[in-house]
């Protein structure tokens, strides 16, 4: 079944979501969305923005009068959730969260709230495979191509063009390291998860994990704030040779961004620069020699400085 609705957004722009159980598409049917009908977020918290993959989340409600069973999904990839907006394009894609299915039914219409979550999320359930049949050496661009192959909703990534060499300016950095695929699996020949694996190879390269709609990107903070726009575009599994794109985006935040009584903006953790001023009067020892006329000079005029300082006399 493919349930589909739509809602407006505060500029009067429609935007589309479709939930499809089962994989089967072949029925349709309309579905009415409550008040609040779709709240997105990233994974937030203590963390800072320095995280190897950020994974977000969805929550949609709708009004139903009918018990909707098949929206319960027992695997992580059972039902597939898209939202499209009025120009026709992805701006997330993920599945409904694996768990139990419960509805009251206390009164004529009840609103559901289905909890989902995007495609990198799903490889948490993921146990990790080797690319071939046996285990092998792999360059990092067939093991991202692998791992979000796995997500089974994705068609392209971009990895930020943070490496370059003037003498080969046409080698694509990734494809040039390489990685032994036994890493991923311990002594008893137990596999990781693939989020994990994501995560490991997101460490090690210096970059953060993202998926904005059907893309997913591997970012560079550091790049970026020195001005560093230009990314390799990859097709999921396709043998063409990557391209060189550049990527910028900004967004300045206005009061048409808030629309909820008492709505609040914050920052997360973020690494701050502390500048520390010294004293204008550098001393070797913390008591100044009582027959070095200088030292004692100015250390008075030093601490007639500070309103904290308590002078004792005898």
């Amino acid at each position: 079944m493919k349930y589909t609705g739509q809602f407006s957004n505060i500029e009067n722009h429609t935007y589309y979501i479709n939930i499809t159980t089962n994989g089967d598409s072949s029925k349709t049917k309309e579905i009415k969305l409550g008040v609040t009908p779709l709240t997105t977020s990233y994974e937030g918290g203590d963390d800072y923005i320095y995280k190897p993959v950020k994974y977000s989340s969805t929550t949609i409600k709708i009004l139903s009068e009918d018990y909707l069973y098949d929206l319960y999904s027992a695997k992580a990839q059972q039902n597939k959730v898209q939202i499209i907006n009025y120009m026709g394009n992805t701006v997330w894609v993920g599945y409904t969260t694996p768990n139990l299915y419960s509805q009251g039914y206390e009164n004529p219409i009840e609103e559901i709230e289905v909890e989902c979550i995007d495609g990198l999320s799903t490889l948490q359930y993921l146990n990790y495979t080797p690319i071939h049949t046996n285990k092998s050496i792999v360059t990092f661009k067939e093991l991202i191509n692998h791992l979000l192959s796995k997500c089974n909703c994705y068609s392209r990534f971009f990895i930020s063009n943070v490496t370059y060499n003037p003498n080969y300016p046409n080698d694509y950095y990734w494809e040039k390291l390489k990685i032994s695929e036994m890493n991923f699996f311990d002594e008893d020949d137990e596999p990781m998860k693939c989020d994990e694996v994501l995560e490991e190879l997101c460490q090690f390269m210096g970059v953060t994990c993202y998926a904005d709609g059907a893309d997913v990107y591997f970012i560079d903070y550091d790049a970026i704030k020195n001005g560093i726009t230009s990314y390799w575009q990859y097709t999921i599994n396709s043998t063409s040779n990557p391209s060189i794109v550049n990527k910028t985006q900004s967004h300045s935040i206005t009061s048409s961004d808030y629309v909820e009584n008492g709505g609040q903006l914050s920052l997360d953790n973020v690494f701050n620069k502390a500048i520390v001023k010294s004293s204008l009067y550098s001393f070797d020892e913390a008591i100044p020699d009582i027959f070095n006329e200088d030292d004692i000079v100015n250390s008075l005029i030093n601490m007639s400085t500070h309103d904290d300082l308590l002078f004792f006399t005898t």
